[in-house]
């Protein structure tokens, strides 16, 4: 890994709906398949959102996203809100060597917010994502 990532993000989250990632971004942004090691998704106590923790052993399927710029991150960065931090992580794509890429991880201060249930993106899809994106969408 000769690179430090920076213009690739993994996500894990809502910006794996293509309706929400074109809202925050304002473009379309396609993605490859990869999975993060050593973190876990959960769910956040009383949202519709999930977070990425460090947990030894845990996988988190997701996707990395190329060709990011400053313009982006500073969006991104303001999205994404203070319960996040960005990290520069190593990244598994089939048939590719690892790839670094940003993520989004929860601070260490808002461990408590962490619900015991994991989050599926596909129950977000299904239950949430026209609400999340009617709620959220004039705010970006």
């Amino acid at each position: 890994m000769s690179d430090d990532g920076a213009a690739r993000l993994f996500a894990y989250g809502t910006l794996l709906h293509p309706a929400v990632r074109a809202a925050v971004c304002g473009r379309t942004l396609h993605g490859r398949p990869a999975m993060l090691a050593d973190f876990a998704r959960y769910a956040l106590t009383g949202e519709v959102y999930p977070a990425v923790v460090e947990a030894p052993g845990a996988e988190t399927p997701g996707e990395v996203f190329e060709g990011l710029d400053a313009a982006l991150w500073r969006v991104l960065d303001d999205w994404e809100s203070p319960l996040y931090q960005r990290r520069t992580v190593a990244v598994r794509v089939a048939g590719s060597a690892p790839l670094t890429a940003q993520v989004y991880v929860l601070a260490p201060a808002h461990h408590g917010l962490l619900a015991s249930s994991p989050w599926c993106p596909r129950e977000f899809a299904r239950l949430h994502a026209d609400a999340y994106l009617a709620r959220f969408g004039t705010a970006w």
